[in-house]
């Protein structure tokens, strides 16, 4: 028992694939939940009733209470890298990214993309985001029937991120298809093709990046290139840092409002109720993206390894011990959310803010933009496609890590 307890040992990974087959063999919830997400939310108020943390027989801990899962990503002791250097949420797109960093290399390059996020900078901007939403909206529409994932929500992000940094347009077709690879690789990569596609993936973004950090050496622009490879020259980061921190603000900065918007536009049509609240009053854009996040939440789940001795809901946890924070479960927590299974804009002010976008010093640099982009793409479709209707079968995204979708067919 003792052994099957210390996860340290059991499993280095939740994402790990023969860990995950061990799990399913002994009939741990997580593996189920990983391979048939349809059905998580009756094995979550199954869980919940026993506990805010369920500790199985074999595998990591599940965090299932929003209290909880707050205080372990507030929580220092708690981290994102193992002793052996590896990362908690196995290798991926993200592993050598300051997303998946600890202090201080987390901090230090944290503070030096920051600047490129900040609200009022992105207020200002709100005005080039507009202007995008909504010519790319009206050319949908002309076409009576569209794809709104192809169409709408993934140009929309790729676009925006894209102007920020100072990328090229022409560059925007390859972007969406690295944001399908990277979705597939946070499942743990499983063949050797998927492993070929994540590395030319990689390895074309490199390059990308390195050629526009000498441009921007050469001649800076108002851009994040251009700030980063000024701190470069200062030494205040690699060159190598310089291209994975571009590689992950750009997949990071459109892949989380692409499965929003898209989202967003499936869950609203489900809701006809509530799509007719947002197209009498526009205004609640902004608490309807927060409910799509909190509802249906585009990273469901994470994990963090205890770098010193802890606690979890009052009990101690060893060094090295995985934990995995099941936040699709903390955001329909009945303790902090009346009927937390209904979708409703006009949701309490006084309930507190869902995970979605973490919490502690990994909360979201991007949240901002995010923010601003649903809500001005969720108040443009309530006045520019008051007729949207789902037209065929949605194609959901070919992962349980990030979810959203790949195509949502619809007309105006």
């Amino acid at each position: 028992m003792t052994l099957l307890r210390d996860t340290g040992k059991v499993i280095r990974s939740w994402t790990d694939r023969a860990a995950l087959a061990a799990l399913a063999a002994a009939g741990n919830p997580l593996a189920g939940v990983l391979r048939d997400p349809a059905g998580e939310h009756a094995v979550y108020a199954k869980l919940r009733a026993r506990g805010p943390v369920h500790r199985p027989m074999l595998g990591p801990p599940l965090v299932l209470s929003h209290r909880v899962c707050g205080e372990v990503l507030r929580d220092n002791r708690f981290g994102l890298r193992r002793a052996d250097g590896g990362s908690a949420n196995g290798e991926n797109f993200f592993s050598d990214t300051f997303i998946e960093q600890d202090p201080p290399d987390h901090t230090r390059l944290r503070r030096l993309a920051a600047p490129a996020f900040r609200p009022k900078l992105l207020r200002d901007y709100r005005d080039r985001i507009e202007k995008i939403t909504r010519e790319l909206l009206h050319t949908a529409v002309a076409k009576g029937e569209f794809d709104l994932v192809t169409d709408f929500a993934s140009p929309l992000p790729i676009a925006v991120i894209s102007d920020l940094l100072g990328i090229p347009d022409e560059h925007a077709g390859r972007f969406a298809r690295y944001g399908v690879v990277v979705a597939r690789s946070l499942n743990g990569v499983r063949t050797l093709a998927q492993q070929r596609e994540l590395d030319a993936a990689v390895a074309d973004l490199g390059e990308l990046f390195a050629d526009l950090m000498r441009q921007r050496q050469a001649d800076p622009r108002d851009d994040v290139i251009s700030l980063l490879a000024t701190a470069q020259a200062q030494d205040k980061l690699s060159a190598g840092e310089v291209v994975t921190t571009c590689r992950l603000l750009l997949i990071a900065g459109f892949e989380t409002t692409v499965n929003l918007i898209g989202t967003a536009a499936k869950l609203l049509t489900d809701h006809p109720e509530q799509w007719a609240l947002l197209k009498q009053d526009p205004d609640l854009a902004p608490r309807a993206v927060e409910e799509v996040l909190r509802y249906s939440p585009p990273v469901p789940i994470g994990a963090r390894i205890s770098q010193q001795p802890a606690e979890l809901d009052g009990e101690p946890v060893q060094p090295q011990t995985l934990v995995v924070l099941l936040f699709a479960a903390a955001n329909r927590d009945p303790g902090r959310y009346a009927e937390p299974d209904r979708f409703l804009l006009t949701r309490s002010r006084d309930e507190p803010e869902h995970l979605s976008f973490s919490q502690g010093i990994h909360y979201c640099l991007g949240a901002p933009l995010s923010r601003v982009e649903g809500d001005v793409a969720l108040r443009a479709m309530a006045e520019l496609t008051p007729g949207l209707r789902v037209t065929g079968e949605p194609v959901t995204r070919p992962s349980s890590v990030i979810r959203g979708l790949l195509h949502l067919p619809v007309a105006v």
